[in-house]
């Protein structure tokens, strides 16, 4: 009988969204109802949505808004995003005045300026009131799925309504449930394609009322009321004939590889000359602090030896072992060896294309390994060709189809040809050497209880952390070049640009969902990030993001900026919007319809369509080199420095040659760095009011509220440089790691319905006053807090803190958690610090 039971309840359904797509709500609503209360998980949220849609309709607000509230619990994250969205949107419309009747005078003589035909888009020819209901369906039984949707199906018009529009703007319904989750969390079903289900049906309704001239007001337009965004897959074809692509030149690419190793060479060289010079130091202090010690003297065991070539050794060795101590670190992670025969019964094509890439090169399959995690994973490594790994996780595979991980395979795959996984796997290891012990002392701290180890344990984990973010440097601009390659190659071996680049979006969703399901961005991912396809940080943010908002607009920041590839220096991966418009490309050369538009008007339709305006938005500086010198005045400032000290070595070169006493001058290098650290400091100062303006006293834009403005409008500005700060006002959950794993602060979030966002909390006294900050107070992490900041946009938008209060209940804390004006007293600090060394420096006195 239960059996029947729901056999009917579909019916229902199925009755119910054809009475919505006939422009029937209320006969529409007894059969949804009777589907509401039988059916379960996804298909019972179907329901539900629909039946929000007619209660609308009809006008039974009430209705609807506690339906759309007890969607609000839902299990699913996405259910409950659409509800969120739905619940601002459902208003009742203010009562409309009724018109004055005026007298019937009889008959009245045509004056000549009325003798004619009369257009019907006259509101007072057409009538006092007239209903328009538009009807969206979509009748395809899988495009409920978040990577299915219909081709077929109908959407609202996004273009302006006719000219009988009201005078009061028409209030937007929910939009369609097409962006459920096809995965659904917590007892919603799959919703993959099922000839067994009814046709997955959404109704969207919208009611226009009009009437006369006179009651309109003259800005009330409907292009002011943005449409819901629900997501949609075009799920282009793959291109059988293609062009060959000019492989990229080996020159610049022997290039960039040989400047990545010798600056991560150099830079573990200085730390090890840095931590031999710390260490004697510390010996010469301790004898003369405890001088009955019997160890100074001539058994004093000070480091004498030069420590470079013991670094280069251990470079060496690790270069060697970097494909088996990545098999241990992927098998802490969960990892297990899998057979080739597995990955061919889950994914056919992926192993498909396995075996035809390693059959043109003649090598054997690479070993694969599994990895037990919800995270999408996919990392090739090793320094062999022969001996080479390939490690897919258990996310990636329920996450994509089977056609998109091929992509990503073919493109991480095509990194052993040219030694970039070489050199990737020898670089990761080297970073989780520093990031390891990072993790180990912040337990060892959290375990800890009496304060002189504690506090030792603390200090190691903070230097631990600066050592792997310095090493990271020495890898940005090669790491850049090869994964932008990287995705040439995967595209061509598969001919398949819109799968790679679905991919890339999935993977981010995943991302940026178990983020917030963890409540942190996962340390590991963080790890081996040099291994992965995507940035764990920018994934997470874009990933949380698409569901609600296009992602064109947020894309077409890393494509138009001006600015963009100096303010991507401190990434690993190109910026979404670089890749997704050479993946275009790409397809527009193989005569395909690209999965995602990469040109200017396709964006400004979406954010005209999707996204509104941003009211009070703080204007904008002209894209000029002064603003982008501005942005970069601490770094400018240290190469006027540097120029400085040069000028003043050409005066001295002629003071030695006409024996003038100011020869000494010449090739002096306390000038050079001297000078360099005072310019650096000057540019702090230079940069600082602009850097931040004042907040206090400002009306700073409200987010997440149901009147305000979606983030992705405040991300959607194309020439936005860092400088040019909005100040908001935020609310959401505090997002990061807990403990002294995120003692510098360096891993925080806030989640709102919008999307994720870094948050870079500050202490006013540096780092070291962030240390001394969580040692007394650790921040709330999963609390809801409300954070008043600037808000930037560059490679990836963050909000500078200037208060973050705990919210309880309705009421928002008076207290921050945070130092007020932390982030402009410590520039003043770093700026003052910066000055007092280069004047040390120019006065000769040494430090060490």
């Amino acid at each position: 009988m239960a059996e029947l039971g729901a056999e009917g309840a579909r019916s229902q359904l199925q009755a119910g969204l054809a009475a919505l797509k006939q422009g029937q709500p209320a006969a529409a609503i007894a059969p949804l109802e009777m589907a509401s209360a039988t059916l379960a998980g996804a298909e019972q949220a179907r329901a539900q949505a629909a039946l929000v849609g007619a209660y609308r309709a009809v006008g039974q607000w009430a209705k609807a808004i506690a339906l759309c509230e007890s969607l609000l619990n839902h299990p699913s994250a996405q259910v409950r995003q659409w509800a969120t969205q739905a619940r601002s949107q459902l208003k009742p419309p203010p009562p409309t005045p009724k018109p004055k009747v005026a007298e019937d005078p009889g008959f009245v003589p045509l004056e000549a300026g009325n003798v004619g035909f009369v257009p019907l888009t006259d509101a007072q020819a057409i009538g006092k009131r007239t209903q328009v209901v538009r009807v969206a369906l979509n009748p395809n039984p899988g495009s409920l799925a978040l990577g299915s949707p219909s081709p077929g199906s109908a959407t609202p018009d996004p273009g302006p309504n006719p000219p009988i529009a009201s005078a009061t703007p028409a209030t937007p319904a929910p939009t369609s449930p097409s962006d459920l989750p096809q995965n659904s969390a917590a007892g919603s079903p799959s919703l993959s394609p099922n000839p067994d289900r009814p046709p997955a049906v959404m109704a969207v309704v919208t009611t226009v009322e009009t009437t006369a001239p006179e009651a309109q007001p003259s800005a009330a337009t409907d292009a002011q009321t943005p449409e819901p965004y629900s997501v949609q897959w075009r799920n282009g074809g793959r291109a059988d004939r293609r062009t060959v692509l000019a492989p990229r030149p080996w020159g610049p690419r022997l290039v960039s590889q040989a400047i990545a190793i010798v600056l991560l060479a150099w830079v573990v060289q200085q730390f090890v000359l840095l931590g031999t010079a710390t260490y004697n130091k510390l010996l010469d202090w301790l004898s003369v602090l405890l001088p009955w010690l019997p160890i100074w003297g001539e058994a004093t065991p000070y480091i004498t030896d030069d420590p470079s070539v013991s670094a280069w050794i251990a470079l060496g060795l690790l270069f060697l072992g970097s494909p088996w101590l990545l098999d241990e670190v992927m098998h802490r992670w969960g990892g297990q060896t899998r057979k080739f025969s597995e990955l061919s019964a889950q994914r056919p094509e992926t192993a498909r294309l396995l075996q035809r890439l390693v059959r043109s090169r003649n090598r054997p399959v690479p070993f694969l390994r599994f990895l037990n995690t919800d995270l999408p994973v996919v990392v090739v490594y090793g320094w062999l060709p022969a001996q080479a790994r390939l490690a897919i996780s258990q996310g990636a595979i329920d996450s994509l189809s089977d056609g998109e991980l091929a992509t990503l395979v073919a493109a991480q795959y095509s990194q052993i040809d040219c030694g970039d996984s070489a050199i990737a796997s020898w670089a990761t290891v080297v970073l989780l050497l520093p990031y390891g012990l990072h993790q180990w002392a912040a337990q060892l701290a959290e375990t800890w209880q009496l304060w002189p180890a504690k506090l030792g344990a603390v200090g190691l984990s903070a230097l631990a952390y600066g050592l792997y973010r310095v090493e990271r440097w020495a890898l940005f601009g090669w790491s850049r070049s090869r994964q932008a390659e990287a995705d040439r190659l995967g595209a061509a071996e598969t001919g398949d640009p819109n799968a790679l680049a679905r991919a890339l979006v999935k993977c981010g969703a995943a991302v940026a969902e178990q983020a917030i399901a963890n409540r942190a961005l996962s340390p590991w991912l963080v790890a081996i990030e040099l291994l992965l396809p995507f940035s764990p940080a920018c994934a997470a943010i874009e990933g949380s993001f698409h569901p609600i908002a296009p992602p064109e607009p947020l894309w077409v920041w890393g494509r138009r900026n001006p600015y963009r590839n100096w303010l991507q220096l401190n990434h690993t991966h190109p910026l979404t919007g670089q890749r997704m418009a050479t993946l275009a490309e790409l397809a527009v050369r193989w005569r395909l319809e690209p999965e995602f538009e990469a040109s200017d008007r396709a964006a400004q339709d979406q954010q005209q369509r999707y996204l509104p305006p941003l009211p009070r938005a703080r204007p904008l500086r002209p894209t000029t080199p002064q603003t982008l010198w501005l942005q970069s005045g601490p770094w400018v400032g240290m190469v006027a420095g540097v120029g400085v000290a040069l000028l003043l070595w050409v005066i001295g070169g002629l003071g030695r040659l006409l024996n003038h006493p100011i020869g000494w001058m010449w090739a002096d290098r306390s000038l050079l760095w001297g000078l360099a650290w005072m310019g650096c400091g000057l540019g702090i100062f230079l940069r600082l009011n602009a850097f931040f303006p004042e907040i206090r006293g400002r009306l700073p834009l409200i987010f997440n509220n149901a009147d305000g403005p979606p983030l992705a409008s405040a991300l959607a500005e194309p020439n936005a440089l860092p400088i040019d700060a909005v100040m908001v006002k935020v609310s959401g959950r505090l997002l990061g790691r807990s403990g002294w794993a995120n003692g510098l602060w360096q891993d925080l979030w806030l989640q709102t319905p919008s999307g994720l966002l870094p948050l870079h909390l500050a202490s006013r006294w540096g780092w070291l006053g962030t240390l001394i900050r969580q040692s007394r107070q650790e921040l709330p992490i999963g609390s809801p807090v409300m954070v008043t900041g600037w808000l930037r946009r560059g490679g990836i938008p963050w909000i500078d803190v200037e208060s973050l209060n705990l919210v309880q209940g309705r009421l928002t804390s008076t207290t921050s958690l945070v130092s007020p004006d932390a982030h402009p007293l410590r520039s003043v600090l770093l700026g003052a610090i910066a000055v007092a060394i280069g004047f040390s420096i120019l006065m000769r006195y040494r430090w060490f």
